[in-house]
C-alpha cells in the first residue's frame, strides 16, 4: 500500500482522501475505518450485552431490578462524559479522543470478565459473594458508558465529517445495515455456545458467552487507533459533492405572458417557502434530541427486560430467544432500506413519524395480548412450576408482532442521522452527537423504573407505559415535517456556528 504519510501521526493533510487498500480503494478511509469498528462492535455487542447481560444479572441477583440499576450506572457515566468528550473532540482532534475510547474498552473488557469470572466461581449461594460480584460489574458497566459516550460522539462525528451532505441518508443506511448484519452473527455465536453447554439459563454457560463477546471488543478498540482527522472533508468538499455538475444550459423557450407570471408566482412562492425553513431550521437538532430522549425514556423501561419477558413469561428456552435477535436485525436492515425508498416519495420527517406510529400501534396490541389472552385471563403472568404450557401458536403470534414492531421503530436511524448532520455544522457535530449519550441516559435511567415496574406489575403493563411516553415523543417529532425539505438534495450543509450555538 503505497502512502506519502503514516497511518497513524503527522499534521499535514494527505494527498488522497481515499483508503488506498483494494476494494476500499473507492471509499473515505474514515468511513472504512467506521464501518470495521461497527462490525466490530455490533458483533461483540449482540453477545454478550443484549439478552445475556440481563439474563446474567437476573440470575446471578434474582430480579429484574438489578439488570436495570446496571444499565441505569452505564447511563449516568454516559450522560457525566457525553458533553465533555464532545467539547474536547470540536476542540482538538477527534481521532485523539476515539483512540483513547479504544484503550477504555481494553480496561472494561477486564473488569467485565473479572465480575463475570469471580460471580460464577467464588459466588455459589453466598449472597456477600454475589454481590460483591455484582459490584465489580457496575463499575466495569461505567466504564463501558465512558465507552459509549466517545462512540456516540467523536467516532460518529468523523463518520459524519467524512461523508457528503447530500448523501448522508445512503451512507448512514449502509452503516446502520452493517450493524444490523453483524448483530445477527452474535446471536448465532451465542446459539452454539448454548447448544455445547445443554440450552439452559446456567451461569456458567452465560459466563462463558460474556467472554467471548469481550475478546471481540478487544478488536473494535484496535480499530478505534486509525481513524485521522486529516482524511475529514472540508466545507469546500462538502459543497462540491453537494452541488450536481453543471448541465449546458439549454436554449429558453418562448413564454406566453400568462405563463411568464405563473412561473414567477410559482418561484416566488418556492422562495418564501424556503425561506421559512431556512429560518426555522435552527429547531432541527433541538427537536432531534429531545424526541430521542423521550423515545429513550419509554424504550429503557422495555427493551432490555424483553428477552427476560421472553424467558419468564413465554418459557422460551435460551436457543429460541437467540433466535429472536438474529431476526430482529434483519428486519431492521430490510425496513431500514424500504424506509429510506419510501422517504424519497414521502419526505424523511414524513416516513419517520408514519413507521413510529405504527410501531407504538404495535407495542399496544403486544402488551394486550400479553396480559389478556397469552396466559388466558389477567393477572401477573408467570411461567413457573405448576402453570400449564403456553401455546406454541400464542407464542409465535407475540413473537412475530414483537419482530414487526421493534423493525419499525428502530429502521429510521438512517434517516434521522442525515437529518441531524445536515443541519448541524461540521465544527459542532461532536458535541451534537454527545448529547445521543444524554437520551442513552434516559434509556438506562428508566431501565431501572422498568424493572421495578415489571417485579411489582407485569411486563405487559411496562409496555403500556413505554407505548405512551413514545407516543409524546412521536408528536415533538412530527415538527421536523413542516422545517425539514421532502427533498433530501434540497437540504444545504448547515453554516459554520455562530456565538449562539451550544458550547
Amino acid at each position: 500500500m503505497r502512502r506519502d504519510e503514516p497511518l497513524l501521526g503527522g499534521t499535514a493533510p494527505p494527498p488522497s482522501k481515499n483508503f488506498a487498500l483494494w476494494p476500499f480503494k473507492n471509499f473515505n478511509h474514515n468511513v472504512v475505518v467506521c464501518w470495521s469498528v461497527v462490525i466490530t462492535s455490533g458483533v461483540a455487542d449482540s453477545i454478550w450485552s443484549g439478552t445475556v447481560l440481563a439474563a446474567y444479572l437476573y440470575e446471578l441477583m434474582g430480579s429484574n431490578a438489578y439488570a436495570g440499576y446496571a444499565e441505569a450506572a452505564q447511563g449516568l457515566t454516559s450522560l457525566l462524559f457525553a458533553l465533555p468528550v464532545g467539547w474536547a473532540a470540536d476542540r482538538g482532534r477527534k481521532a485523539r479522543i476515539v483512540a483513547i475510547g479504544g484503550g477504555c474498552i481494553v480496561v472494561a473488557a477486564a473488569a467485565t470478565s473479572f465480575a463475570v469470572i469471580y460471580g460464577v466461581a467464588e459466588g455459589g449461594d453466598d449472597g456477600f459473594e454475589r454481590t460483591l460480584s455484582y459490584g465489580v460489574f457496575i463499575g466495569a458497566m461505567c466504564l463501558w458508558g465512558l465507552v459509549n459516550a466517545v462512540t456516540n460522539g467523536p467516532a460518529q462525528a468523523i463518520y459524519a465529517d467524512s461523508t457528503p451532505a447530500g448523501q448522508r441518508s445512503w451512507y448512514y443506511t449502509i452503516l446502520f445495515g452493517l450493524y444490523l448484519l453483524a448483530s445477527t452473527l452474535g446471536p448465532l455465536v451465542t446459539i452454539v455456545m448454548f447448544v455445547l453447554h445443554g440450552n439452559e439459563w446456567e451461569l456458567a454457560d452465560i459466563r462463558n458467552v460474556i467472554l467471548a463477546g469481550m475478546g471481540i471488543e478487544l478488536l473494535c478498540a484496535a480499530f478505534m487507533l486509525f481513524f485521522r482527522d486529516e482524511y475529514s472533508l472540508t466545507e469546500a468538499d462538502e459543497a462540491a459533492a453537494a452541488e450536481p455538475a453543471a448541465a449546458p444550459a439549454a436554449p429558453a423557450a418562448p413564454m406566453s405572458p400568462r405563463t411568464a407570471a405563473t412561473a414567477a408566482d410559482a418561484a416566488a412562492a418556492t422562495a418564501l417557502r424556503d425561506d421559512r425553513m431556512a429560518r426555522r431550521k435552527w429547531l432541527v437538532p433541538w427537536i432531534t434530541f429531545f424526541s430521542s430522549l423521550c423515545f429513550a425514556l419509554g424504550s429503557g423501561m422495555t427493551v432490555k427486560f424483553f428477552p427476560l419477558f421472553f424467558k419468564n413469561d413465554c418459557a422460551m428456552s435460551p436457543v429460541g430467544v437467540q433466535c429472536i435477535y438474529i431476526a430482529v436485525p434483519v428486519l431492521m436492515a430490510l425496513m431500514s432500506g424500504i424506509g429510506t425508498k419510501l422517504s424519497k416519495c414521502l419526505g424523511r420527517a414524513q416516513t419517520m413519524v408514519l413507521l413510529k406510529i405504527v410501531g407504538v400501534a404495535l407495542l399496544c396490541s403486544m402488551a394486550y395480548l400479553n396480559t389478556n389472552w397469552l396466559h388466558d385471563g389477567g393477572g401477573e403472568p408467570s411461567s413457573g412450576d405448576g402453570d400449564a404450557p403456553i401455546p406454541m401458536y400464542k407464542v409465535v403470534v407475540v413473537v412475530a408482532i414483537y419482530l414487526l414492531r421493534t423493525g419499525l421503530m428502530n429502521c429510521t436511524y438512517p434517516l434521522e442521522e442525515s437529518i441531524l448532520m445536515d443541519f448541524v455544522p461540521k465544527e459542532t457535530r461532536a458535541r451534537w452527537k454527545s448529547l445521543d449519550s444524554i437520551s442513552q441516559f434516559g434509556w438506562c435511567g428508566s431501565a431501572a423504573l422498568g424493572g421495578w415496574l415489571a417485579d411489582k406489575y407485569s411486563y405487559g403493563f411496562t409496555f403500556y407505559i413505554t407505548a405512551a411516553v413514545q407516543g409524546a415523543a412521536i408528536v415533538m417529532q412530527s415538527a421536523l415535517i413542516f422545517i425539514v425539505p421532502r427533498s433530501e438534495a434540497a437540504a444545504k450543509p448547515a453554516a459554520p456556528a455562530e456565538e449562539t450555538t451550544i458550547q
